[in-house]
């Protein structure tokens, strides 16, 4: 099974306001996989070198229930 390694790299406040909560993702060998942010807004997924991935918290949601339902 791999091995992953989640860094929370940027701390705000408790409340997430303005600024994002930055997670860098590794696997195996350190190797980056992407960065996770999350905002007040919604959620940004920043694979390795390719391109980022914006979602509202709605269409999260959406997402989640439409892979494993409600």
């Amino acid at each position: 099974m791999p091995q992953h390694t989640v860094k929370l790299t940027k701390i705000p406040e408790l409340k997430v306001g303005k600024k994002d909560m930055r997670f860098e993702i590794e696997g195996d060998g350190n190797a980056k996989i992407g960065t996770l942010l999350v905002s007040k807004g919604g959620i940004e997924w920043r694979p390795y070198k390719k391109q980022k991935r914006l979602l509202s918290w709605e269409k999260f949601d959406q997402i989640i229930r439409d892979h494993w339902g409600d």
